[in-house]
């Protein structure tokens, strides 16, 4: 692959996002299905999934359990896979392109690279949509 230097970062940095785009959705796929499905004819609202459990109320062997539901979504992280920063480095060599100095990406057992190119990329906040959906969920623990 010949390119320039703005075509090597836009074609890496579209694939960065792309897979962060990919983890966000399966993110939130993993997140709805922590709630049950809608009746056949998928109207009606959504209820979490819970456990329930029972806890000791003390430390002594005999003390009373209390029973309580849990949604399930409180009991993950919501974050499996964290792309927070992405860093990348790729073998070019120069060369001379179409409008000038171009770079090609150096193959493995190829030509010899004459450099490397250092990427970072670092994301942003995370969206508040998806806390305050987790927030609203757990409000009732």
């Amino acid at each position: 692959m010949t390119g320039t230097l703005e075509e090597l970062i836009a074609s890496v940095g579209a694939s960065v996002q792309a897979a962060r785009h990919a983890v966000d959705l399966q993110a939130a796929q993993l997140f709805h299905d922590t709630f049950t499905r809608p009746a056949e004819n998928g109207d009606g609202p959504r209820t979490p999934v819970s456990w329930e459990l029972s806890l000791p109320t003390a430390a002594a062997p005999d003390a009373p359990v209390r029973h309580i539901r849990v949604p399930v979504a409180a009991l993950l992280s919501h974050r499996p896979l964290q792309l927070d920063t992405v860093d990348i480095r790729i073998p070019v060599s120069l060369c001379q392109g179409e409008k000038g100095l171009a770079f090609r990406v150096s193959e493995e057992g190829g030509e010899a690279c004459s450099g490397t190119v250092s990427l970072h990329f670092a994301q942003g906040d995370t969206p508040e949509g998806m806390a305050r959906v987790v927030q609203s969920t757990s409000q009732i623990l």
